[in-house]
Parts: structure tokens; C-alpha cells; sequence
């Protein structure tokens, strides 16, 4: 594989505490002059991949395991301002969030988020902080970062029990899933969002019909038809290969130009 840039900066998570390391010259890490462990850890960083767990071993013998949680290119001054208000507990303009996205920086966003709620404990900071969590590819962070709340307001609510219910979902817990989407429909009829996050449990348990109904439910209060598509297209990636099957006859019968869109997911073994 070949090499990252120098300069090039990795968030690491190690021992449940992560970090931000800029990557220079030689495997320095943050400016300081790399030890033989140092650099042995910055080159293999240089030629890693989000997901990796990179091992090295210490004086003892022992193997320190890093997690790679995201890797960004060398920033712009615009983003590195970014980056220090989010270390120095600064709040973030929605253009700066939007940026964070744009880099797909998901992570930072749901620290900060989540940081936020443990200071205002704001139901709609705990659910940005789900919902970013649930991007990063943790829904387990965003299942913990929700449990327990409880909110008055019947919007603010359904909202906590989508976000929960999506994660549910993404760990294939579909019973608790639709338990959560079934509760938020009854808090707040006039969301859409449930009834988006319904038909995709639906459809993730092989039941595309009755998918299809919520979906057009959800479209009736507002959602776009893309929303449809980016649910049933995560759902039939997280579903069984029985459960996939049923979901391609049915769109091949019924909907053909949605399975055209969607061939790649629903073909796979």
C-alpha cells in the first residue's frame, strides 16, 4: 500500500481514550522527534486504513494495539481553527459542522456533541451525538450516549427513539428496533422520520411489502424519495441472505427501477 502524505492527520483510539497525531518526516508524531516504537507506530500509521488496528510492541514484549478511527489529509488553516475550538470546548457554527462532514470527520462530531449534552444535557445534543456516532460506524456509542433519556416534550422524544431505534438497527437488534419506531410514530404522528426507520426494519427483515407502506407513509409527511432508497439500501446490506432475497423478488416484481439502482446490494452472496 502505498504511503500518506506526511502531514497527514489520524485520530487513534487506544485503551477506550482517543487521540489526534500528525504524522511528519521519519514517523515523527505532533512535532516530537520519533523513538524507534514512535516511528515504527507513524510508518505503519502512514500506511494504514480507517478501521486498522495497528500492533507494536513495547519494551516488555507486549503488543499496544492502536485503532485507526479516521484519517483526514493535511488540513487547511480553516479546519485546524476548527479542530482547536472542538479541544478547547468552543461551540461550532453550523458552517464549521458542515465542513466536519464534508471531511466525513463524523467522530469529531459526536465528541463534541456528546461533550455538549454532558454539559446542557439538551435532548438535541444527545441525538446529534447518536446520530453522528451511528455515521462513525458505532451505534453501540450511540445506543450509550441515549440510554436512559427521558424527555417531556413528545417531538423531542420520538426523536431520542429514532435515533436509538436506527442504531438498534444497525446492530441487527430489529425487535428493539421496531419497538422504538412504533413508540416514536406514537409520540410525534406528524414525523416522518420513524416511519422512514420502520420501513427499513421492514425491509431488513424481509417483509418489503409492508416496508413499502411505511414508506409511502413517510413520503405522505414529507420525506424525499431518496430517503427511501439510502434506508432500504443500508437495510438490505445489514440483512440476511434469505431475508435479500425476498426483498430482490419483490422489487424486481414491483418496483424495477429501484432494484436497478440498488442491483449491487441485493446481488451479492
Amino acid at each position: 500500500m502505498p504511503l500518506l502524505p506526511l502531514k497527514t492527520t489520524f485520530f487513534v483510539r487506544k485503551d477506550g481514550n482517543d487521540e489526534k497525531w500528525i504524522v511528519d518526516v521519519q514517523g515523527d508524531i505532533n512535532g516530537k522527534v520519533a523513538s524507534s516504537k514512535s516511528s515504527a507506530l507513524g510508518m505503519a500509521l502512514l500506511r494504514s486504513k480507517k478501521g486498522d488496528t495497528i500492533r507494536i510492541m513495547d519494551k516488555k514484549g507486549e503488543a499496544e494495539c492502536y485503532k485507526v478511527i479516521a484519517i483526514m489529509p493535511p488540513i487547511d488553516d480553516q479546519v485546524e481553527v476548527i479542530l482547536n475550538k472542538i479541544e478547547s470546548d468552543a461551540p461550532l457554527s453550523k458552517d464549521e459542522e458542515q465542513l466536519l462532514e464534508q471531511h466525513r470527520l463524523f467522530f469529531l462530531l459526536a465528541q463534541y456533541y456528546e461533550r455538549q449534552y454532558c454539559t446542557t444535557r439538551d435532548t438535541f445534543d444527545a441525538t446529534n451525538a447518536s446520530k453522528y456516532w451511528r455515521k462513525q460506524g458505532e451505534p453501540e456509542r450511540a445506543l450509550e450516549i441515549t440510554e436512559g433519556i427521558e424527555d417531556k416534550d413528545p417531538h423531542r422524544m420520538s426523536m431520542v427513539l429514532t435515533t436509538r431505534g436506527g442504531a438498534f438497527k444497525d446492530i441487527g437488534a430489529l425487535v428493539e428496533a421496531e419497538e422504538c419506531a412504533r413508540e416514536a410514530i406514537r409520540l410525534d404522528k406528524g414525523s416522518y422520520y420513524p416511519w422512514n426507520l420502520l420501513g427499513a426494519v421492514y425491509y431488513q427483515q424481509g417483509e418489503p411489502e409492508e416496508g413499502s407502506k411505511c414508506f409511502n407513509k413517510a413520503e405522505k409527511l414529507g420525506a424525499e424519495p431518496r430517503d427511501k432508497e439510502t434506508a432500504i439500501r443500508g437495510a438490505v446490506q445489514r440483512a440476511g441472505d434469505t431475508e435479500r432475497q425476498k426483498v430482490k423478488l419483490y422489487l424486481q416484481q414491483v418496483h424495477p427501477k429501484l432494484y436497478g439502482k440498488l442491483r449491487n446490494y441485493l446481488e451479492r452472496s
